[in-house]
């Protein structure tokens, strides 16, 4: 069947033949005739999604006749040893096959931070002090498109040693994927198994990047508990067919106390969760490691030429930065919030010091722990969003020192 005749079909025609297609069929014809057929396809999709609600109907029909499966695996307690866990991508965030979500809202450089750490995966280079396991990094642009490859030139520029022969395993796709559609799902499986082809020197698919979630789920609504589920058990697919780490950038709402955007089921599915805000990066939600770490950068302006005008091209690279690297000017009062989170820390140190000596410690011992500080915020009706606000605007102010899961105030800053 040529382009045409297959455009020419009426809806049923096209979706019997469509569907028909294998994904390699698929992938021959000409990209126009690709697109088309794809919003033709999105466009007729309550027809194939009643069709697929019929076929998995069947199929959970089938599975009842079947044979009774084999018992469920389970190991006694008193036999129990720690699992021999390979090596993480990110070590202390990102496990092998991990689903995290880094979320920010507009100009805060959460895609600048997360192209510096697919960069540092795919190059095996520690990223902000943590080990990384050298590995084919894809990251799907859904919502700049081409116009992201300026941001990776610079920072190829920036990573990648002189005289480097090997190839960058570092792959982007400038063009959305569909989440939300189990044939684009399926096709990026296969396209991703290609690209790991082509790197012959990497191990598979090590991580895949969708920026952002919001333009890879065209046509879903991200506050439906319905259409975000699809969308998890599509990235559960990938992870499950590549055993792939699999990283969305998404957008926090509209106040940002409250965190991303959408339903509480997509932070609920994720391993990891970053909240940027203000070129620091929190650690929110973290398996098996203690969350509450802030990690700031900076972002700096390069030139990488000029375009045919004789103007600069320009971009930001993230770089790494000490807490306090860029404080704020001073001129700028403390807002009420962060007035109640200095004094509050300085009560629980207070009380902590005089604790200690009535014990018969040393009070110069005295630490407090985030989650402490956290817990005190709160008894204040400081909520979390605030909380993590307020200990932002510190730690670029230079009032603030965090070591692991401690915080302390910098004295004379303030």
């Amino acid at each position: 069947m040529t382009p045409a005749q297959l455009e020419g079909l009426d809806d049923n025609g096209f979706l019997r033949a469509w569907s028909g297609f294998s994904l390699e069929e698929r992938a021959a014809l000409p990209d126009d005739t690709q697109g088309r057929c794809r919003a033709r396809f999105v466009h007729l999709t309550p027809h194939v999604e009643a069709s697929v609600a019929r076929a998995e109907r069947s199929q959970l029909e089938a599975e009842r006749a079947a044979p009774a499966r084999a018992p469920l695996p389970r190991v006694w307690v008193d036999d129990a040893q720690i699992p021999e866990a390979g090596p993480s991508l990110v070590k202390g965030i990102i496990g092998r096959g991990d689903f995290g979500v880094i979320y920010g809202g507009p100009s805060t450089g959460k895609t600048f931070l997360t192209i510096d750490m697919a960069c540092h995966v795919a190059l095996g280079e520690p990223w902000r002090g943590r080990k990384t396991s050298a590995a084919l990094a894809v990251y799907v642009a859904a919502e700049a498109g081409r116009s992201i490859l300026t941001r990776f030139v610079a920072a190829r520029e920036r990573l990648v040693p002189e005289g480097r022969e090997m190839r960058v395993p570092l792959a982007i796709i400038t063009r959305p994927v569909n989440l939300a559609l189990p044939a684009e799902v399926d096709g990026l499986v296969v396209e991703l198994r290609a690209i790991a082809e082509e790197c012959s020197d990497a191990q598979g698919v090590g991580l895949v990047v969708f920026d952002t979630l919001s333009r890879s789920m065209p046509g879903a609504d991200e506050n439906a508990s319905s259409d975000l589920t699809r969308v998890i058990a599509a990235i559960d697919l990938i992870r499950g067919e590549l055993g792939a780490s699999v990283v969305a950038v998404h957008h926090s709402g509209k106040d940002a106390s409250k965190g991303a955007r959408g339903h509480s089921a997509l932070v609920a599915a994720a391993d990891f969760v970053i909240g940027v805000a203000d070129h620091v990066a929190t650690i929110e939600k973290v398996r098996d490691a203690v969350a509450g770490q802030a990690i700031p950068f900076a972002l700096e302006v390069v030139q990488l030429g000029e375009d045919r005008d004789g103007d600069p091209i320009t971009t930001c690279i993230a770089i790494e930065a000490e807490a306090g690297d860029e404080p704020m000017p001073q001129h700028r009062p403390l807002g009420p919030n962060e007035k109640i989170a200095i004094d509050t820390l300085r009560k629980l140190f207070a009380t902590t010091r005089k604790n200690l000596a009535e014990r018969g410690d040393d009070p110069a011992s005295a630490c407090i722990t985030l989650g402490s500080w956290r817990e005190a915020l709160e008894a204040k009706k400081i909520n979390r969003g605030r909380y993590h606000e307020v200990r932002a605007s510190l730690l670029k102010r230079g009032v603030l020192r965090i070591d692991g899961v401690h915080v302390e105030l910098v004295e004379g800053r303030q």
